[in-house]
């Protein structure tokens, strides 16, 4: 009695104390052990091989369908518990059948699954203090690439999907889950969508024998919340890379989805059910390209893509109508989408806010971005907008030459931007940089009858340069540039109608240089002037080609008028679908510009005493420190221990602990920036420009210790 009495404390205790386990799925692990297939070889607990003899052994399994289905027949049934961990070693890892002659496989062979419906069914949940999570070896404490921007790619651990599977992740009711360093993707090049099929057409539901492809890579619905998918790549799907409602927070951080056929993340499942609850959806450091484009396999690139003109679509966000969104978009980047580079334009229901902060759209073949008019307040801040959108009609590197050879609808939105307000809608748009040869560059509508009175909009300290392409003028585009504001009734039972723009409320514009846009007047707040973008093409009419924005360097020259304005500057649009350019350093859009000061003068090593100013767990892109003249610093990149040669300033300048330019011996890396202590102390200022406005934090380097003096 005792001893059952004392069994019973020490699992109340464990269950208190939130006990749960790990399990492990690794190639020389053994066949599933436990309760309802007791021939199994292997517990699934212990990170070990299969000892090649014996049954329940405390030993790794041996594939990842082991964690949820038994092969005896049944349903297909999770072994860990909620709040438990898996990590999952080795792959890629198969999910489906086995083979697609048949519907009647080894896995999933109850009288209630088939070769599509043989997907990874949503884990057990957790609890908000202790989520269940499904990780890949590689990325357990995190592996993002060098820019910051996504996963590195040749860390995450592969699952695919196949002979014709509906989706390799089901999350239909799923909560307080994290799903980390996981590809998800298929290992077919068959497509779904788009005419001419090429190379060919993917069998359809149920025929055999079945192509070895996954329509789509997670399906969510209205029971799914707060769910994190970290360091993920899901790429390659014939139809949606994600698809589905949700009805919580669900939160993407540094996760590519590319070159899925129909579109990256759709929240339209097809039958227009709306997301519930007025969820949120956080998109930080992470990437949407390629939708609508099917992915060479093997391979990477695009080896097809269709617009909706071609039995395709191609937004790289989409969401039905009826639904309810707030919206953190946020350090991402959209790019390179057939369609739309994100387009909640549909987000008509309810009372959301959006942001759309810190990153960078460029080469969509639609709008850049667009947002729909239930947003209660909209706030577009600190972005960059390359409004190419003939950008794919010509090659682009890491492609097949023929990519393209199917697609249209460039520039099928007329503009590079376009909102929609309801009356008393707020929106702030300041300090994005846009770059453009689109038709137009803002169409604004007003979904409210009668009018938008009461929308208040602040429009200020942006940098807006166009340039004129002939290759526009019979897409909506006309000689001179883009247009610059177009506003519209959409209330019109005959459709959007122009109205004046007085309609859209209060408009406040101040402090924007705009150049090369047609039909637009500056305010004597505003500058009509060319920004003076560092190398700025001067190609227009005749000499404009499509390319030629490619690379383009959003950084001021010395006296331009933008000075201290736009976006953080940067590199964007390179051709290269593997990379994103690392932004320089950083300085706030609010901030005063930081003095222009001669080239600093290399010197040979320092001795003395360093004084850390920014440790590296510190570093960021958005950091960067103001030191004055005379100031000796020095860069460490210490997860590599490199340290890069000091230099010594004669003017005082603004540095980012990011990239420093040509002085950074190992840019793009986490490092620590030191000042080299002098006779008297120093006062340094910390900015973070991530915060609107900038914070300032005034840090004091100290003297040279006494005892240094002395020698």
């Amino acid at each position: 009695m005792k001893r059952i009495a004392w069994s019973l404390m020490i699992s109340l205790s464990l269950s208190q104390l939130g006990w749960c386990n790990t399990w492990y799925v690794r190639k020389d692990g053994g066949t599933r052990y436990s309760a309802g297939h007791t021939a199994g070889q292997c517990d699934g607990q212990s990170d070990v091989a299969y000892p090649g003899k014996g049954t329940k052994q405390h030993c790794a399994f041996g594939d990842v369908r082991w964690l949820y289905d038994a092969q005896d027949g049944n349903p297909r049934s999770w072994v860990i518990a909620g709040g438990d961990t898996v990590i999952i070693r080795d792959g890629p890892w198969r999910i489906g059948h086995d083979q697609g002659a048949t519907n009647h496989d080894v896995w999933c062979n109850n009288a209630k699954d088939n070769n599509q419906t043989c997907y990874i069914p949503a884990p057990p949940a957790g609890t908000a203090t202790q989520h269940t999570v499904i990780e890949g070896e590689n990325c357990i404490s995190g592996c993002p690439d060098s820019s910051g921007i996504g996963p590195e790619v040749t860390k995450i651990t592969e699952i695919y999907g196949g002979f014709g599977l509906y989706h390799v992740l089901d999350l239909n009711t799923a909560s307080f889950i994290d799903f980390k360093g996981l590809g998800l993707t298929r290992h077919s090049q068959c497509i779904q969508h788009g005419q001419p099929a090429l190379p060919s057409s993917c069998s359809q539901n149920g025929n055999f024998p079945a192509d070895d492809y996954a329509i789509d890579g997670i399906a969510t619905f209205t029971g799914l919340h707060d769910v994190l998918f970290q360091d993920m790549w899901v790429h390659g799907f014939a139809n949606r890379g994600v698809i589905g409602p949700i009805g919580g927070t669900v939160t993407y951080q540094r996760v590519r989805v590319s070159y899925n056929g129909m579109a990256g993340i759709d929240f339209d499942d097809g039958n227009g059910d709306p997301s519930i609850n007025n969820p949120n959806w956080n998109f930080l450091n992470s990437m949407i390209e390629y939708s609508g484009c099917n992915q060479a396999y093997p391979g990477t690139g695009a080896a097809t893509c269709y617009g909706q003109s071609n039995g395709g679509y191609g937004d790289g966000m989409g969401a039905p109508s009826g639904t309810t969104l707030n919206i953190n978009f946020d350090h991402s980047v959209s790019r390179y989408n057939v369609q739309d580079g994100i387009d909640p334009g549909h987000i008509d229901n309810g009372s959301s806010t959006l942001a759309v902060t810190n990153s960078t759209f460029y080469g969509n073949g639609g709008g850049q971005l667009k947002w729909g008019y239930n947003f209660a307040s909209a706030r577009i801040t600190g972005n960059t907008f390359i409004g190419n959108c003939l950008r794919m009609s010509a090659p682009l590197a890491g492609n097949a030459a023929g990519y393209n050879a199917n697609l249209g609808d460039f520039c099928r939105a007329g503009s590079t931007l376009s909102w929609n307000y309801r009356d008393g809608q707020t929106v702030d748009f300041s300090n994005n940089t846009i770059v453009s040869y689109g038709p137009g560059l803002f169409t604004l509508g007003c979904s409210t009858p009668g009018g938008c009175l009461n929308a208040k909009t602040t429009f200020q300290k942006n940098v807006i340069l166009g340039y004129d392409n002939p290759a526009t003028y019979n897409l909506g585009g006309d000689v001179g540039g883009p247009s610059g504001i177009y506003c519209q009734d959409n209330t019109n039972p005959g459709g959007p109608q122009q109205v004046d723009c007085k309609k859209m409320g209060v408009f406040t514009r101040t402090s924007n240089v705009i150049f090369g846009v047609k039909s637009f007047t500056c305010l004597a707040t505003e500058k009509c002037a060319d920004p003076l973008f560092v190398g700025e093409p001067k190609g227009s009419r005749a000499t404009f080609n499509v390319a030629q924005l490619d690379g383009f360097n959003t950084a001021l020259q010395s006296g331009s008028p933008a000075a201290g304005l736009g976006a953080a500057p940067q590199i964007v649009g390179t051709a290269s679908t593997g990379v994103v350019v690392a932004p320089p350093p950083v300085v706030s859009p609010s901030a005063a510009p930081a003095p222009v000061s001669p080239a600093p003068v290399q010197q040979s090593a320092q001795t003395g005493t360093w004084f850390t100013v920014i440790p590296a767990e510190k570093q960021a892109q958005t950091l960067s420190v103001s030191v004055p003249a005379g100031t000796t610093y020095r860069f460490g990149d210490t997860k590599n221990n490199k340290w890069c040669t000091p230099v010594t300033i004669s003017t005082a300048t603004t540095v980012s602990d990011w990239d420093a330019g040509p002085e950074d011996c190992d840019p793009g890396t986490a490092k620590e920036m030191d000042i080299l202590e002098t006779s008297a102390a120093q006062t340094v200022k910390i900015i973070d420009s991530s915060v609107t406005p900038a914070v300032s934090t005034p840090k004091t380097v100290p003297a040279l210790p006494l005892a240094i003096h002395l020698h």
